[in-house]
C-alpha cells in the first residue's frame, strides 16, 4: 500500500506500481454425497512487480525466498485438487497445478551495471530492484518471456498399522518456454516407509 494512487488504477494505463494479489478458492465436503471424497479448487495472480521494492533488503523476501508464493510475482494460475478415503486405510490425494508466468531473461547479471547488462526487468523476480523495470506504463500479468508449467501429482498412502505408513507419490512437471532454461519436463515416482511423522508434499 506504500505505492498505491488510486488515480493511476483509475487511468486504467497499467502504471508498475499497481500492485496487488488476489487468491480466491473453495472446497466441496463429501462432494455430491460421496463420503470423504473431498474436491478444491483455487485461482492465484499477482501482478508484476507485487513483493518487490526498490533495494533487495525491503522486498517480501527471506533468506532470498519469496514470503507469498514460491514463484514470486508477474503471474496466473490455477489449481484442483482432489482428496478421497476409499478405505479406512488409505488416502489418495492427485493435485494439477496450471501456471503462466512472465519470466526475466536468463542473459540479465544481476547485481552488474545496467550501462553494461540489458535490464529485462518484467517483474517476476523480487530480488530485483524494481526501479530496474523495463516499462513504467503498460504492464500486464504474464509480461516477458511467457513460461506456461503444469504440474501433476498423484499420492497414496496406506495406513499399515499406527504410526505407520506406506506412501507412494508420482509427479510429472512439465515447463514450456522460449528461454532454454525455463524449458524442461521432470517426472519422479517414490516409494517410502513412513513412520511417526507428517508427510511431506513438494510443490514447483
Amino acid at each position: 500500500m506504500d505505492e498505491f494512487v488510486l488515480n493511476e488504477i483509475k487511468a486504467g494505463d497499467g502504471w508498475w506500481a499497481n500492485k496487488f494479489a488476489i487468491q480466491l478458492g473453495g472446497k466441496y465436503i463429501d462432494a455430491f454425497g460421496v463420503p470423504n471424497l473431498d474436491l478444491q479448487g483455487e485461482i492465484n495472480l499477482a501482478r508484476p512487480y507485487t513483493y518487490s521494492h526498490n533495494t533487495q533488503y525491503s522486498n517480501y523476501t527471506s533468506y532470498q525466498q519469496p514470503l507469498a508464493h514460491p514463484l514470486g510475482a508477474n503471474f496466473n494460475e490455477a489449481i484442483g485438487m482432489i482428496r478421497y478415503q476409499p478405505l479406512p486405510r488409505l488416502n489418495v490425494t492427485a493435485k494439477l497445478f496450471v501456471t503462466r508466468i512472465g519470466r526475466d531473461s536468463t542473459d540479465y547479471n544481476w547485481g552488474a551495471s545496467t550501462a553494461q547488462n540489458p535490464k529485462y526487468d518484467w517483474g517476476s523476480d523480487l530480488l530485483k530492484p524494481n526501479t530496474q523495470r523495463e516499462s513504467t506504463y503498460g504492464n500486464k500479468i504474464g509480461q516477458g518471456f511467457k513460461n506456461d508449467i503444469v504440474y501433476g501429482s498423484f499420492t497414496a498412502s496406506w495406513h499399515l498399522k499406527h504410526n505407520l505408513f506406506v506412501d507412494v507419490n508420482v509427479v510429472v512437471r512439465k515447463s514450456e518456454s522460449v528461454l532454454n532454461f525455463y524449458n524442461n519436463n521432470t517426472s519422479i515416482t517414490s516409494l517410502a516407509l513412513r513412520w511417526n511423522i507428517a508427510q511431506r508434499l513438494y510443490e514447483f
